[in-house]
């Protein structure tokens, strides 16, 4: 009987871990699934226009102000993959500034229609991160143009680094890579 009870009491703890394992899945799903829903962008008019760059300006900065893990945005042409309009937390950047995004792996994903995550990375700042790009299409469906954004993991990594398995071990994420 001490036999089956110590069973038992394994059993238990290993459905705990389970548990947690599951609500931290389940957690940073929800993080993921809440930032690409913010780059899920339409606008409301009907042409395959350019967004104005005032409208640009006024987009970005709400994004970043919703999102917290939002570092930096930025609109990129449709057709050259070139930057039309770049914020960050600290500043809006000039044209001088603006990157060519061209050749790169998220403008080639999102112009097809399909969103972009890239691998998990650290920036010059030592923060963990991943980009964003999005398609950002007109009320015809017609993409026309590509949102990108740098996001800031260290939330995510925090909660995930709370979840603790038994006394000695714990969780932490991988990427595919």
């Amino acid at each position: 009987s001490i036999q089956l009870v110590k069973e038992l009491r394994i059993y238990d703890v290993a459905q705990l871990e389970q548990q947690i394992i599951a609500q931290q899945i389940a957690e940073a799903e929800r993080f993921i699934f809440d930032i690409r829903a913010t780059f899920q962008l339409q606008v409301g008019f009907e042409e395959r226009a350019e967004i104005t760059l005032s409208d640009q300006k006024f987009l970005l900065e709400r994004l970043l102000n919703e999102n917290s893990a939002l570092l930096e945005a930025s609109f990129l042409n449709f057709d050259t993959g070139k930057e039309t309009f770049r914020v960050s937390r600290e500043k809006v950047f000039q044209a001088p500034e603006f990157q060519d995004h061209s050749g790169s792996a998220e403008y080639a994903t999102a112009k097809t229609g399909k969103d972009y995550i890239s691998s998990l990375r650290y920036d010059t700042e030592k923060r963990l991160v991943v980009t964003l790009a999005s398609p950002v299409k007109n009320r015809k469906n017609e993409i026309i143009s590509i949102l990108t954004g740098e996001v800031d993991l260290s939330a995510l990594k925090e909660k995930i680094s709370t979840g603790r398995l038994g006394n000695t071990g714990y969780v932490y994420a991988i990427d595919q890579e």
